[in-house]
């Protein structure tokens, strides 16, 4: 079944910690109601059960950062209402790149990928090259791209400063100019 809204409403947040903000975020979501909501930096980790963090009426994807037992920062996660029609996309799965969760919606219109991505500032060149493939791979689908991806070289507020030459920079051109199309 295909959605039938007229429009898609979204939610992104850099929670930097979620667990303890779970009913900021409850509260949030009954107040506005988005459609997806986007988090990074949740902070979760594997023994923190998904029942923690449900939400009804939504669906939860998560992916914990998995660095050591003491670390618990990075982590992605996605929360779909459970009436639209979302198939994770599994081909968008990266071991070097692994904070990324994709699915794919049935919208009205066209299918829509949506996903969230977290690099870590101190993301390597292997990882940054994984999710350039990544952001490059999504460049056929209609595209909605969340996330927080730390490239302190891009200051946003100085758009004239900005090197059309930076690999991410050429990324989000190719993608809007696919859109555009």
């Amino acid at each position: 079944m295909a959605f039938n809204k007229d429009k898609l409403v979204c939610f992104y947040v850099n929670a930097r910690s979620l667990v303890y903000k779970m009913s900021e975020l409850e509260l949030y979501v009954y107040e506005e109601k988005p459609d997806i909501i986007g988090i990074t930096e949740s902070w979760t980790f594997e023994d923190l059960q998904n029942s923690e963090l449900n939400i009804d009426g939504y669906v939860l994807l998560r992916k914990d950062r998995i660095v050591g037992d003491k670390i618990k920062s990075g982590g992605v996660m996605l929360y779909i209402r459970s009436t639209l029609n979302a198939t994770v996309r599994e081909d968008f799965d990266s071991q070097i790149f692994p904070e990324c969760i994709c699915v794919m919606l049935k919208l009205r219109m066209k299918n829509t990928l949506i996903g969230i991505c977290f690099r870590c500032p101190e993301s390597e060149k292997l990882s940054d090259e994984a999710l350039f493939e990544l952001i490059s791979k999504a460049i056929v689908e209609k595209i909605m791209l969340m996330g927080d991806f730390n490239f302190s070289e891009l200051d946003w507020r100085k758009p004239e400063t900005l090197d059309d030459a930076h690999p991410f920079l050429k990324c989000i051109m190719i993608i809007s100019y696919s859109a555009c199309r």
